[in-house]
C-alpha cells in the first residue's frame, strides 16, 4: 500500500509540474504562432493576392526592419495591385535619403526619387543603385512617373521642359519651353502618365492642365481651380488634383466632383502637394502645410489619415508619395537635418483589434484558467489523497 501512496505521490507532482509547465509556454507557443502563422499576414493576403509571376516583374520578399518587424515587398507596377481598402498604416523604416521631390517605383520594381539635377533609384533595401542625369538638360527635376512602355517623363522645372526617358536612362525626347502658350509651362509642378500613355502636366501658375500624347504632341489644356499643383490619374483614366479641395474629372476633361477633407473646420487642405492612387483608385495626398498622409476612396469619400509632426515614423515636411504591389505607402520628407524616404504598411483596424483580442486571450485568460484548474485538481487530489492514507491509519 504504501507503494502504491508513494506512486500517487509521484504521479501528482509530474502532474503538478506538468500544468504548471503547459502554463508557462502557452504565451511563448502563442507569440511564437502570431509571428509564423497565417494571423500575422493576414493584410498580406488581402492586400497581396496576385501571385508570383515574372512575366510580370513581380518580385514578393519578406523583409525585416531593423525592428524585426517583417512585411511582404512586392514591388511591379503600382497599377497592377489588389491591396484593398487598408484603414490602418504603421510605420515601417525609413532610407536616408539626403533630399527628394517626387517617387515612383518603376517597372524594374525599384524606388525612383527626383533630387535636383538627378533621378536616384533604390532598391527595395533602400540602398542606391543608379543615378539618371543629363546635364544638357536637366538642372532640378520635380514630378516624375512612368507610361506603360516603362518610359519615365520628368518636369524639369527650370528650363520649364518634359525630358523623356528610356528604360536604361538616356534621354530620347525633350518638350516645351517657358510662357504662357500652349506646349509652354510657367511653374511645373507634378506630372502623370494615363493608361494610354498620354501626358498631363500640371502648372501651377497658369492654374491649368496640359494634355500630350508621348511623342510631346499637344493635345488638349484643362482649366483648373486656383492653387492646384497636386495631379493622379487613376486606372479608368479619371484625373485627380487638389488645391483647397479635390476635384474629379473624366478622360474628356469635364469635372465630375468636388469635395473638401473633414479633418479642418473649412474642408480646405493645406498646400497640397502629392497625389497617388492604389490599384482600388482610393487617393493619397501629402500636404506641405500638414504633416500627414489623408486617403480617400475615388468617390471622396474620408478613410484614414496617418502620420504626425515629429521624427521617424512621423512626418515633418511630406512631399511625394507612391504605392506599392504590396500596398506599402513610400513618402518622401523632409525634416530640418536632410531628407528621407519613410514606408508605412497597410492593416485593418477591425483585424488589429481583433488579434489584439487573440493575443489577451491567450496570453493572460487562458494561462490564468489554466493555473485556477491546475490548483483545483491538486485541491481536489490532495483530499483524495488525505481520505485515502486516514482509512489506511484506522485500518492499521
Amino acid at each position: 500500500m504504501k507503494i502504491h501512496i508513494l506512486q500517487l505521490n509521484v504521479g501528482l507532482s509530474f502532474f503538478m509540474a506538468l500544468l504548471i509547465l503547459i502554463t508557462m509556454i502557452i504565451p511563448f507557443m502563442t507569440d511564437n504562432w502570431i509571428n509564423n502563422h497565417d494571423l500575422k499576414t493576414e493584410n498580406e493576403k488581402n492586400y497581396c493576392k496576385q501571385p508570383y509571376n515574372l512575366d510580370k516583374k513581380e518580385i514578393q520578399i519578406s523583409k525585416l526592419n531593423s525592428h524585426g518587424q517583417t512585411t511582404l515587398f512586392s514591388t511591379n507596377s503600382n497599377r497592377n495591385s489588389d491591396i484593398g481598402h487598408a484603414d490602418h498604416y504603421d510605420f515601417f523604416e525609413a532610407w536616408d535619403t539626403g533630399g527628394g521631390q517626387d517617387i515612383k517605383i518603376g517597372p524594374d520594381g525599384n524606388i525612383y526619387l527626383s533630387s535636383g539635377p538627378n533621378i536616384n533609384i533604390y532598391d527595395i533595401n533602400g540602398i542606391l543603385i543608379n543615378q539618371w542625369t543629363d546635364e544638357a538638360h536637366i538642372t532640378d527635376i520635380n514630378g516624375i512617373d512612368f507610361d506603360s512602355q516603362g518610359y519615365l517623363y520628368a518636369m524639369e522645372s527650370t528650363s520649364n521642359q518634359v525630358v523623356k526617358f528610356d528604360s536604361q536612362g538616356n534621354v530620347v525626347l525633350t518638350w516645351g519651353s517657358t510662357g504662357e502658350d500652349d506646349e509652354q509651362f510657367m511653374s511645373t509642378n507634378r506630372i502623370a502618365c494615363d493608361s494610354q500613355d498620354n501626358v498631363y502636366v500640371v502648372d501651377y501658375d497658369l492654374n491649368r492642365i496640359q494634355k500630350f500624347d508621348s511623342y510631346g504632341n499637344f493635345i488638349r489644356s484643362l482649366n483648373l481651380p486656383a492653387g492646384s499643383g497636386a495631379l493622379a490619374i487613376d486606372s479608368q483614366d479619371f484625373i485627380y488634383v487638389a488645391s483647397e479641395y479635390f476635384s474629379k474629372y473624366d478622360p474628356d476633361g469635364n469635372l465630375i466632383k468636388e469635395w473638401r477633407t473633414p479633418l479642418t473646420e473649412d474642408g480646405r487642405l493645406s498646400s497640397p502637394h502629392s497625389l497617388a492612387v492604389d490599384s482600388l483608385d482610393a487617393l493619397y495626398l501629402t500636404e506641405m502645410g500638414t504633416p500627414r498622409v489623408q486617403k480617400f476612396d475615388s468617390d471622396g469619400v474620408f478613410i484614414t489619415e496617418f502620420g504626425s509632426d515629429g521624427s521617424q515614423g512621423q512626418l515633418y515636411l511630406p512631399l511625394g508619395i507612391t504605392i506599392s504591389n504590396s500596398g506599402l505607402v513610400y513618402v518622401t520628407d523632409h525634416p530640418e537635418d536632410g531628407g528621407r524616404i519613410q514606408i508605412y504598411t497597410p492593416g485593418s483596424k477591425k483585424l488589429l483589434a481583433e488579434q489584439n483580442m487573440f493575443t489577451f486571450f491567450t496570453t493572460i485568460i487562458l494561462p490564468f484558467i489554466a493555473s485556477i484548474l491546475s490548483i483545483g485538481v491538486l485541491i481536489l487530489l490532495n483530499k483524495q489523497l488525505t481520505t485515502i492514507i486516514a482509512k489506511i491509519e484506522d485500518n492499521g
